[in-house]
């Protein structure tokens, strides 16, 4: 389309603690801002959509955040936008070792936001920087805006309304209960 002519995207990844992260950068001809786009919790990929999280569930592509960041560049943003981890996300375990370290604590999401802002800023220099998150996503940005005094906004896209230790136990709560819970029968016959 014509819109998209006018961009360019280069795909890139970043070393996050011993876990190879693919990114894109959709940049406009004339740049007004940059704009970090972190993804939420479940295992998606740098396009916005949602590999199966456990036996049986089927792949979601919906493009989201693929769609998003060319809408925004197309209003002369440049948007970086990265995947989550896990499988069908497109990261590649290059130290297991450091990914063990480092992988399953929230505030190594953070970190790995933070590196790839470092990145968008070294890639749009100059620019005003904003970070948009969506889901868990915008809990990351509100904890990456408060180590980073750089930024020059957040976007909370579908942010949680509920504080997050409380949500992430009904999670583990609700993992537990089609695993091991009254509900493993159902999805073990569901998952054949």
């Amino acid at each position: 389309s014509r819109m998209l002519s006018r961009m360019e995207a280069a795909r890139f990844s970043v070393d996050g603690d011993g876990m190879e992260v693919p990114a894109v950068l959709t940049s406009p001809a004339k740049q007004r801002a940059a704009l970090l786009l972190v993804p939420g919790w479940m295992n998606v990929d740098v396009e916005g959509n949602f590999a199966p999280m456990f036996p049986g569930q089927v792949q979601v592509n919906p493009w989201v955040y693929k769609q998003l960041a060319e809408q925004l560049t197309a209003r002369g943003l440049a948007v970086l936008r990265f995947s989550t981890t896990g499988p069908g996300t497109g990261c590649v375990t290059r130290d297991e070792a450091r990914v063990k370290a480092h992988y399953g604590e929230f505030p190594h999401r953070v970190s790995v936001a933070a590196q790839f802002l470092d990145e968008l800023q070294r890639r749009a220099p100059g620019l005003p920087v904003v970070t948009a998150g969506h889901s868990e996503g915008a809990v990351v940005v509100t904890q990456l805006a408060r180590r980073r005094e750089d930024l020059q906004g957040i976007i909370l896209l579908s942010g949680p309304a509920k504080p997050l230790l409380a949500l992430m136990i009904w999670q583990q709560y609700e993992t537990q209960q089609r695993t091991e819970g009254p509900d493993a029968a159902r999805t073990a016959e569901y998952e054949q």
